[in-house]
């Protein structure tokens, strides 16, 4: 059943990306671009665009996002994203690495009705050709805003 208090939240994110591969660490800012609809108070799904630079990462996903508080100021969330990653985009279009999941946490802080701050982290696993997981890891902090559009 859905509620009567659903939304849609738009939101942009610059993002600090710590990236490891192949024992090489990497840092460097990147962003995304989601869009999400609250099914309910307490649950969310959504798309998200992510580009992360230094290894040419895309990351254009599906998200579903549980919120543990209903209406208040400050709502922890956890959440997965599952999608095409590609780590390398000169490549992507080869097979390399192509799908992944993204479990992550996150919290949005209020600052008016409309608009909230947001603060998450994630932990991209990307699938290789031969559908097992692979050795490389990054670690996603991105600050960011949503502009709320109806109510929550």
């Amino acid at each position: 059943m859905l509620s009567n208090s659903t939304n849609a939240q738009l939101q942009i994110m610059p993002s600090i990306n710590l990236v490891t591969a192949n024992g090489i660490s990497l840092a460097g800012a990147g962003g995304s671009v989601s869009g999400r609809y609250f099914v309910s108070p307490h649950l969310a799904t959504g798309i998200n665009l992510r580009y992360i630079p230094g290894i040419d990462a895309v990351m254009a996903t599906l998200e579903a996002d549980y919120f543990f508080l209903k209406r208040e100021a400050i709502r922890p969330y956890i959440g997965l994203e599952a999608g095409f990653f590609a780590d390398y985009i000169d490549r992507a279009f080869s097979g390399y690495k192509v799908l992944g999941i993204c479990p992550k946490l996150g919290l949005q802080y209020k600052l008016t009705p409309l608009l909230d701050l947001q603060l998450d982290t994630g932990f991209p696993i990307a699938v290789h050709k031969d559908v097992s997981f692979g050795s490389d890891s990054a670690l996603l902090v991105g600050v960011g805003l949503n502009f709320t559009l109806g109510n929550r």
